[in-house]
């Protein structure tokens, strides 16, 4: 049986999680050799990877290649099937890192889940069409207005703001109108938001959690306080709703970037000028031994399926979307990145970029469970969105007054625990305001909590959006090595105080869910253990030992200035490199509310544009 994570336990009683066999992987599309020439090489097939894929290959005299270390999983039932959250987990689809012993959290490690194969993330999880993975992320969910105009206005991404991206985030999806049996079951949607004809199938299953659970669930979040709203894609997610997901209700099947942007309309082979090189793994980028201002690459040393050394040549760029886990290891790996991180694994340095890797910003997970007197049949799919007042209620003007004078010192902790050279608490404290600002002034969600009516069991697993801790990820050694991966988990007491907050909110929902009769006795953590009224202090006890990553890691290769700590510019490029983009999550300058999927895909359809010089 595949490892499980809080979110998948969340699910236990709605499907299996054994994984099943998979089909065997379709041999790659193309042979390598070293006499491989491509206009561009992009170095991930996964959520962003795929979407440039196939955009940049539709002009027929544009070369392409996908470098892709997994393989074809279109006919994987772990991947596949719906409902089949967590069967892939923990299979050969999934990287399985484990993290460094955290520090902040009983000293142990954590199993990162990372989707490998084409649609990486995407294939291996459901994604909520909210708004990185998506091998392994079905959740469709959008980040916040206010959020997506910080890339511009405060982390100094011009032309990165939510009126540029959000046609974006319509040309991705088809959005399926739900049916008579969903519209019952409360799938409901705002038209104005949704896109009509985009690559990614955006809808919910057939086998909907029933109209009984959802006005059970509905009425129980609103007596704790919270609106029901149509939709949580419009830029304002505040409230409780059902969410959307990626699937194909026609084929029955979930809805991955690979079918989406690769196998529909036959892109993969129809394209003669698009070749996808499956279980080819990047070892490094090559540059040419021009002496300009900034390094250019000449292509990418790979290892093939059979475990030759090759290089695919490029003629204009690299693209790396290998995630926030592996896109900042391969430009170590290629001499660009701290100088010190470098020199300590032995590699020549090309480009001296100090926050190559640093960064790192993931969610705490964790779960809320009490018994049911009934058993519940159907995929849920409720989801609600917290903001500070309804966190902290008249509190939250007090608490972000105290947090602001915690930012020096967060700030200096932050900045100790990182490489030498990296920042600086000055820098440190100016970025956390901008989250803290979008918390507590513009009232942006900060916290989310999945509801789940599953089997004998009623679940809530919830993690705050926005944590403060800051972690890294660096090559170890070699390439072929799991990179080092220390997200920091729990070192602020900001990042507890939010997750009590939102452990407190999700007993209230049990509370009134108890009131009705929709809910039994709390579970875990159990009264016994967790007080009613226990202290943020008390509840940390539950966290560190309870809790899991929520492989949501964005911020490695942060796009913003370059004197802010940026790894990226507007468009892309790797500050010091003419010919090398990075795409994918590790751009995100911070986190984003929702999921990361929805966002990806706006963001990689925007920079094939901007590659395309449509922008």
């Amino acid at each position: 049986m595949p490892r499980l994570h809080s979110f998948t336990y969340l699910l236990l009683s709605l499907t299996s999680v054994t994984a099943q066999p998979s089909c065997p992987a379709l041999d790659a599309r193309a042979s390598l050799t070293n006499e491989s020439a491509f206009d561009y090489v992009i170095v991930g097939g996964g959520t962003s990877g795929l979407v440039l894929a196939n955009r940049l290959s539709a002009d027929p005299s544009v070369s392409v290649a996908v470098i892709e270390a997994g393989s074809s999983q279109r006919d994987n039932p772990n991947v596949t099937s719906l409902g089949s959250y967590g069967r892939a987990l923990g299979t050969e689809v999934d990287w399985t890192y484990t993290s460094a012993p955290q520090v902040f959290a009983n000293n142990k490690p954590q199993t990162y889940d990372a989707g490998k194969g084409l649609g990486q993330s995407t294939a291996c999880r459901l994604t909520l069409m909210t708004s990185a993975w998506s091998v392994c992320d079905d959740n469709r969910i959008r980040a916040a207005t206010a959020q997506i105009d910080t890339w511009e206005t405060r982390f100094g991404n011009q032309g990165w703001n939510w009126a540029n991206l959000f046609p974006y985030y319509l040309k991705s999806e088809t959005f399926q109108i739900p049916d008579a049996n969903q519209t019952q079951a409360g799938c409901n949607f705002t038209a104005s938001v949704h896109g009509e004809s985009g690559p990614v199938e955006v809808g919910w299953f057939n086998d909907i959690a029933p109209r009984s659970t959802y006005l059970e669930v509905r009425a129980a979040w609103e007596d704790a306080g919270f609106t029901w709203i149509p939709d949580p894609n419009t830029g304002n997610a505040s409230g409780a709703s059902n969410w959307p997901l990626t699937v194909s209700r026609a084929q029955n099947i979930r809805w991955d970037a690979a079918n989406a942007y690769l196998y529909s309309g036959d892109v993969m082979s129809q394209r003669s000028n698009l070749q996808v090189f499956e279980n080819t793994t990047a070892q490094r980028i090559l540059w040419t031994d021009e002496q300009d201002d900034k390094a250019q690459a000449s292509g990418v040393e790979v290892i093939d399926q059979a475990g030759d050394i090759q290089v695919v040549s490029v003629n204009k760029e690299v693209i790396l979307s290998a995630g926030s886990l592996k896109s900042p290891v391969l430009l170590e790996a290629s001499g660009v990145g701290n100088r010190d991180v470098l020199n300590a694994n032995g590699i020549p340095v090309k480009v001296d970029l100090p926050s190559v890797g640093f960064n790192l910003q993931d969610q705490p997970n964790v779960p809320l469970v009490a018994s049911a007197p009934q058993n519940f049949t159907g995929y849920p799919t409720y989801v609600t969105h917290a903001t500070a007042n309804d966190l902290f209620g008249n509190q939250a003007p007090q608490i972000y007054s105290h947090l602001l004078a915690q930012l020096p010192s967060y700030a200096q902790t932050i900045t100790s625990r990182a490489a030498a050279n990296v920042t600086t608490p000055e820098i440190q404290q100016q970025l956390l305001k901008i989250q803290l600002d979008l918390m507590f002034v513009d009232f942006i969600p900060m916290a989310e909590l999945l509801t789940a009516p599953s089997g004998s069991n009623l679940v809530i697993a919830f993690w705050t959006l926005l944590p403060l801790s800051r972690g890294s990820v660096h090559i170890n050694k070699s390439i072929s090595n799991d990179p080092i991966i220390d997200p920091h988990f729990f070192m602020l007491d900001s990042d507890h105080l939010f997750q009590a907050a939102t452990a407190r909110l999700g007993r209230s929902f049990f509370s009134a869910a108890q009131t009705s009769g929709f809910a039994g006795s709390e579970i875990s953590p159990g009264l016994a253990n967790v007080s009613s009224d226990a202290t943020d202090e008390q509840w940390k006890d539950y966290f560190i030992n309870h809790y899991g990553p929520n492989s949501h890691p964005v911020g490695t290769a942060a796009m913003m200035r370059q004197d802010l700590g940026g790894v990226v510019d507007a468009s892309l490029t790797v500050y010091g490199v003419s010919n090398v983009r990075v795409v994918d999550a590790s751009i995100l300058p911070a986190q984003v509310d929702g999921h990361l999927t929805s966002t990806l895909y706006a963001v990689a359809e925007r920079a094939a544009d901007i590659i395309l010089g449509r922008i």
